[in-house]
């Protein structure tokens, strides 16, 4: 074991005491297999912790403790300042500029109501006191899944995540259509490290999830990776990896924007602000409202259906396109619209509303003529790793994976978390030609806290005195592909 991995044992140690393919289900284990209780495990929604005193004004699960974490050695009010400015602001990501003039006002607004609030609690004190921070508490989040096993071995466990909803400052009650996520990796360098993250998260389902006895065991994994970290080289010592945002009434009420910011420290580690950078693995919304831009997104789908087939393409920042140039491709800010020109459909919305990615060849009838299974495929494949793509019309999801909720109420989650009303129809290609060239219907389901359990079960089977331990995790990753979200 090395040094680093030791110290990272001693102190977890003194704190404490997939995916399978989209569309499959978990493989069979033996009767000896662990039982995994999602609620307690994976996805901790219940609002007996989520009320708690730790997830409210300065305590340890609530959003300004965690953006306090976050600003290292910055005034942490500085700090959030900072991120407001990017939401207020015209960012210029991967060469594009990211502003909506209703949405920078409704945000503008969202903050004024904080400084306000503050001003009146402390009048000489900071401009965002963060113990009144107007973010609710909707979710705690164990992903196994995004383990991450590289050339030179182990890297991460997966993430661990937090997720929030806004609300009125000034009417708490009134809930807000904006959700930040925060989402930290969980350090790991050998397969000892995957299976003691593995074993601390499955030893909480030993505590009734109403007791005192569960929040301070959750706490204890939680201070784990969100408190300042001497094993990890990022800024301000965090151990974050993006924070995301995803967010519809604070503005324009056409288009849902999901959004992704990264710690950069600006040639000091421990004076890094969140800024603004690339939604991964989706190219700007503009391609689907032109014809040119279809073009280029078809030749995207054509080059690189292979590795969109495996689960392993990334959406690069640049695309060197054929007649166009190289064009910016990842976009700095993910849009969800109801309304761009359709496959199939003709107006504003149409009873269809949602972002759906097509490009000629990948369509359909009635428009195009009928396409392969295969072809289908690819556009759903590569549509289901956008983040708009998941978080609508591939998934037949409602925007959020998980819903804002009131005190006292649980957080709803979205049916590709819960495998319920499964299967839907492919989102722009229903039908499709089969091998035999007979029409078949295209329908996808899924299940994504079952496949979470899933790998989280072979990790807690793991013999790390085998080498077959380390090729069950590069599977697991493998088995994820290159899907972020």
């Amino acid at each position: 074991m090395t040094t680093k991995s030791l110290l990272r044992a001693l102190l977890l140690l003194s704190a404490t005491c997939g995916l399978l393919p989209y569309d499959a289900v978990a493989s069979p284990y033996t009767a000896q297999t662990p039982v995994i209780d999602p609620s307690r495990e994976l996805m901790v929604i219940d609002h007996r912790v989520l009320d708690d005193a730790r997830a409210l004004g300065a305590g340890p699960w609530s959003f300004g403790t965690l953006m306090t974490r976050l600003a290292g050695s910055e005034d942490p009010a500085v700090f959030v300042e900072h991120w407001f400015d990017t939401l207020t602001q015209p960012q210029i990501v991967n060469g594009v500029s990211v502003f909506d003039v209703d949405k920078a006002f409704a945000f503008a607004q969202f903050r004024f109501q904080w400084q306000s609030a503050s001003a009146a609690a402390e009048p000489e004190g900071p401009s965002l006191l963060m113990r009144l921070a107007p973010f609710r508490l909707l979710a705690i989040v164990n992903r196994p899944d995004l383990v991450k096993v590289g050339p030179n071995g182990i890297t991460q466990y997966g993430e661990g995540r937090f997720v929030f909803g806004a609300y009125d400052i000034e009417s708490p009650s009134t809930v807000h259509n904006f959700f930040v996520i925060f989402e930290y990796g969980l350090p790991a360098e050998s397969c000892a490290d995957v299976l003691d993250w593995a074993t601390r998260w499955h030893g909480l389902s030993a505590y009734a999830i109403e007791s005192e006895s569960y929040r301070a065991a959750l706490q204890a994994v939680t201070d784990s990776f969100t408190l300042p970290s001497v094993l990890t080289s990022k800024p301000n010592g965090s151990l974050l990896n993006q924070l995301r945002t995803n967010e519809f009434d604070l503005g324009d009420d056409f288009f849902w924007n999901l959004r992704e910011w990264n710690l950069v420290d600006h040639g000091t580690p421990d004076f890094a602000t969140l800024d603004t950078v690339t939604t991964k693995q989706t190219p700007h919304f503009a391609y689907l409202n032109t014809t040119a831009g279809r073009t280029i997104l078809q030749q995207y789908l054509d080059q690189n259906s292979v590795d969109i087939l495996a689960g392993i393409h990334v959406v690069p920042d640049y695309f060197q396109t054929t007649g166009f140039g190289v064009r910016s491709f990842q976009s700095g800010d993910a849009e969800n619209s109801c309304f761009h020109p359709q496959p199939h459909v003709v107006g504003l919305c149409n009873g269809a509303k949602g972002t759906r990615w097509w490009a000629p060849g990948y369509r359909g009838q009635p428009e195009e003529a009928p396409v392969s299974v295969v072809t289908a495929d690819v556009r759903h494949k590569f549509a289901l790793q956008t983040c708009s793509g998941c978080h609508f019309q591939e998934t037949g999801t409602g925007f959020t994976m998980v819903s804002a909720r009131q005190v006292g109420q649980e957080s709803q989650l979205s049916r590709f978390l819960t495998g319920l009303n499964y299967p839907i129809n492919d989102a722009v290609i229903p039908n499709a030609l089969d091998a035999g060239g007979t029409m078949v219907p295209v329908t996808h389901s899924f299940n994504d806290l079952q496949a979470r359990a899933g790998k989280l079960v072979r990790m807690l089977g793991l013999n790390c005195q085998i080498g077959s331990a380390l090729g069950e995790l590069q599977t697991i990753q493998a088995e994820m592909g290159t899907r972020v979200h």
